[in-house]
This record gives C-alpha cells, sequence and structure tokens, in this order.
C-alpha cells in the first residue's frame, strides 16, 4: 500500500534540488526566498500524497473509511445494525396499594430507566418492566442491582432489578459490518443455497451466525445470539423474529419452507481421573482450557471446510491434559442425552455443545 513521505522529507529533496541548481552565490535574502517557497510546495506534495493514499484505501473494503463502507452496505443493502434499548424486569417493595406510575424514571448512577405499564403494590411488592432510556449494552443490569427513583414515589421502601426480559445492544461493532459486507461480496445469493440463509438470518440484529439443514420437509435455520458462552441460543421473541425476516418473500425463496429454530446445547461434562500434578492452579487450567474447546466446537455446515470443530471426543480433553504439562490415568466423557462413557461425539447440524462439570477422580 502506498504511503505518504514526512513533510520534511518532501522540503529536504526540494531545497536540496535548488541548492544544486543554485549554488552557494546566490544572494542571502534570494535564498531564504526559496526556502519558504520550498517549505509551501512541500506542503502542497504533501496534501496532495496524503489525498491519494486516502482515495486509495477507498477502493478496497479492508481498508475504507465508515462513510465509504455505509455507500457499500447501502448498494448491498446490508445496514449496520443499530444499538436496541434494554428491557428489564423490577421489583419494588414497599405499601400495599402503592402505585408506580407508567412513565416514572427508575435510575441506576447515570443509566436511566422508564416504567412500562403503571404498577401496583399488592401484599407488598410487585414486579413490572422498565426500558432504558439510552440504547446498548449498558442497560443490561444483573438480577440484584439495587435501583432507584430519581423522584421518590411514597409508599415504596425498595426497588431492584429482578431479571432481563430484553436484552440492550450496542451498535454493531464496525468490523463485524465490514466482515458480513464482505461475505455478502464474496458470496452472491444463489436463489436458496445455505449461505443465503446464513446472511439472512445474520441480518437480523442480535444474531451473529447461523446454521442450516434442509429436509424433505423445509429449510430449517438455527440462529445463534454469540459464538461463546452461556447466551448464545436466542430466545423465543429472536426466533421468531428471525423466522419472520427469512419468511419475507423478498428473500423466501418460492414455494420453500423455512423455519427458524433454537439449537439443542449438549452438556458435555468430563472425568479425569489419576490427574498429576493434582494442584488448584493445575485443575484451574484444564477447566479453562477445556471450556473454550468445549465452546468451540461447531458443527460442520460445508463439506470443505477446513480444520472442522465438530467433534468433541476424549482426545480432545487427553490433547488439553498434556497441554498443560500433565498427565492422567484416564478420561471419560459424559454427554447429555447421549450418556457416559463415549469416546466421541460428532455435533450435527441444530446442537452446539456447552461444557459441564470437570470432575476429579
Amino acid at each position: 500500500m502506498y504511503t505518504p513521505e514526512a513533510r520534511e522529507t518532501i522540503e529536504k529533496r526540494i531545497m536540496n534540488g535548488y541548492i544544486s541548481e543554485l549554488g552557494s552565490t546566490v544572494p542571502i535574502f534570494r535564498r531564504a526566498f526559496v526556502r519558504i517557497q520550498a517549505k509551501v510546495i512541500a506542503g502542497v506534495v504533501w496534501a496532495m500524497q496524503h489525498l491519494v493514499a486516502w482515495a486509495m484505501k477507498q477502493i478496497f473494503i479492508q481498508l475504507m473509511d465508515t462513510d465509504f463502507l455505509q455507500y457499500l452496505a447501502d448498494w448491498y443493502n446490508l445496514p449496520r445494525k443499530a444499538a436496541s434499548t434494554a428491557i428489564l424486569t423490577a421489583t419494588a417493595t414497599g405499601d400495599s396499594g402503592t402505585q408506580i406510575d407508567a412513565g416514572r424514571l427508575v435510575s441506576f448512577g447515570s443509566i436511566v430507566f422508564s416504567v412500562r405499564t403503571l404498577a401496583t403494590l399488592v401484599d407488598g411488592s410487585v414486579t413490572f418492566e422498565i426500558e432504558c432510556l439510552t440504547a446498548g449494552a449498558d442497560g443490561n443490569l444483573e438480577a440484584g442491582t439495587v435501583l432507584s427513583f430519581p423522584s421518590p414515589v411514597i409508599g415504596v421502601t425498595s426497588i431492584e432489578v429482578a431479571g432481563i426480559s430484553v436484552e440492550g445492544k450496542d451498535i454493531e461493532d464496525k468490523e463485524v459490518w465490514r466482515a458480513r459486507i464482505r461475505a455478502r461480496m464474496r458470496t452472491a445469493p444463489q436463489g436458496g443455497a445455505y449461505g443465503d440463509y446464513i446472511q439472512w438470518a445474520c441480518e437480523v440484529p442480535g444474531i451473529v451466525a447461523a446454521y442450516v439443514k434442509r429436509t424433505e420437509t423445509g429449510v430449517y435455520v438455527y440462529p445463534l445470539a454469540a459464538k461463546t458462552g452461556p447466551s448464545r441460543v436466542p430466545g423465543t421473541a429472536k426466533i421468531t423474529e428471525v423466522q419472520t425476516y427469512i419468511q419475507d418473500p423478498i428473500r423466501r425463496p418460492l414455494c420453500a419452507n423455512v423455519y427458524a429454530l433454537p439449537a439443542l446445547e449438549r452438556t458435555v461434562a468430563a472425568t479425569i481421573t489419576g490427574l498429576d500434578p493434582v494442584d488448584e492452579v493445575m485443575k484451574s487450567n484444564i477447566v479453562t482450557a477445556f471450556e473454550k474447546y468445549v465452546y468451540g466446537a461447531y458443527p460442520r455446515q460445508f463439506s470443505d471446510e477446513t480444520n472442522p470443530t465438530n467433534m468433541i471426543s476424549v482426545g480432545g480433553v487427553w490433547a488439553i491434559i498434556i497441554a498443560q504439562g500433565a498427565i492422567a490415568a484416564a478420561v471419560s466423557l459424559t454427554i447429555s442425552g447421549i450418556g457416559a462413557g463415549s469416546a466421541s461425539y460428532m455435533l450435527p447440524i441444530g446442537e452446539i455443545a456447552k461444557p459441564g462439570v470437570v470432575a476429579w477422580g
């Protein structure tokens, strides 16, 4: 990629050219003027080089700025996923009969929520929904977080978060957005190929990946809300949103039956016997590596995938133990719905794995 010169380098090169042409007999005043002229020309050349470098960046999707990325996204109808607000359930305690009006503000530090519907305390408490006034993940407060009313409500003694109804999402990361556009450029729509359904599912806010299988009864899409961690399977509302989106006649191939379903999570537990060394640090390192190994296992969508991770095996756990510099007498796996004693398990489309307990024998 083209790299502009430093301004001082350009100026020095121009000045040396003047000196070599004019010689040392040029009057002092003339030499001073020439030096000023060299600075001006160097500034112009420097600005032109940077303009050329910037323009070259806009040619390549890997380097282009947000404005040009937006132009390309508009071309392919792939808008950046907007931030969304969190909706929480909150529980207030106090005097029975006390009412909390819809629209009343509730806060946690600088994060402000609004009560969604009128709530009345019965038997000393009431649970109701509050919506964050600012979009983003900051509104996803943990259960038990103590809230407050900026304007106190007489009769209410406490209020805290009970749970999350709808997770708030930050605006889509620019590099994730860039990757979606690049994937669309690489893979043109093919009238209902697997890649089409994956692309469409990932266009829904909050969906980062999807797996697809086709049967005699239709096409089944399994969207994921995250690639790792315990919250990968979307809730019912999000699954419905994905199905509605991919069922839209604008996308869905004619006469195709398309269904969005939650992936089945298989819990994978391990028993390691005779670990040596058996100290707590070693155990912790093995558990961390085991969790990473299991969370990294996904079905094989395409037959030509390089380094597929659809196989969970005893051998994989042995590799973790050896990589940590330990040895063991025996290793066994227990997989939910499959049972204990399996040497390996291959994840089919529609299933993902989550780590269970690592037991020590």
